[in-house]
């Protein structure tokens, strides 16, 4: 990834003004686990030392509609996307990013805005439905779309975050560990209590979704502390 920094649009992304805080999706599928294991033991001090913090880690369940959008579902605050570029341009980062590489066989990622943020960590499962809305562009208005059938279907909503900018300081991808954008600009979590109760919210909430998105994918996730 780090071979792939564009110094110009890189100065152009730190320049660029985005809402305070920003929080990367973390979209993962493994080639190896136990190594990217070990990327998120050596990374963790350098998100903290940036002042970020993983808001909430889940391995996937089931997907209930659309395609799986990965094997393991992050959520990492940083204070701003300042914070995160000067975390990923340390030398410390340049040495460690050789295990994420070792580890991954697929990555998406990006910068986003919450637009609604209750903590998660307490939360064993969250329904998440990754979507797009008709208009393409995601807003608030189309979280209250999301989140009102689920609602009424007992879906007790807790999370939504809209992408704000692509990692548009890098290059194409050129192994498979290289992020990439974000299949959905929208991310609404909810929180279930068990499977079961995944599964009954999943079976009320019936076509709901597909009057207010253009294209989504509902799945579950089980927390996992990498």
């Amino acid at each position: 990834m780090l071979e792939r920094l564009l110094p110009g649009p890189l100065q152009a992304a730190y320049e660029r003004d985005l809402p305070e805080p920003v929080h990367v999706p973390n979209l993962l599928s493994f080639s190896n686990r136990a190594w990217y294991r070990r990327y998120g033991a050596a990374v963790y001090p350098l998100i903290r030392a940036v002042g970020g913090s993983a808001r909430w880690f889940g391995r996937h369940e089931r997907t209930y509609h659309g395609e799986r959008q990965c094997e393991e579902f992050g959520l990492v605050e940083y204070p701003s996307h300042r914070r995160f570029l000067l975390m990923i341009g340390n030398p410390y980062y340049a040495l460690i990013n050789r295990l994420r590489e070792r580890g991954v066989s697929h990555f998406e990622a990006g910068f986003t805005t919450p637009v609604t943020d209750e903590p998660l960590g307490r939360h064993e499962y969250l329904l998440a439905a990754h979507f797009e809305p008709p208009t393409g562009r995601v807003d608030e208005g189309d979280f209250d779309a999301v989140r009102e059938p689920v609602e009424a279907a007992g879906g007790a909503y807790v999370y939504g975050t809209r992408l704000t900018s692509d990692f548009d300081f890098l290059g194409e991808p050129t192994g498979q560990a290289d992020p990439r954008p974000l299949s959905y600009p929208g991310i609404a979590c909810f929180a279930e209590p068990s499977p079961t109760a995944a599964d009954a919210t999943v079976d009320a909430l019936g076509d709901a979704l597909d009057g207010v998105t253009e294209e989504y994918a509902l799945c579950l996730y089980r927390r996992d502390d990498l």
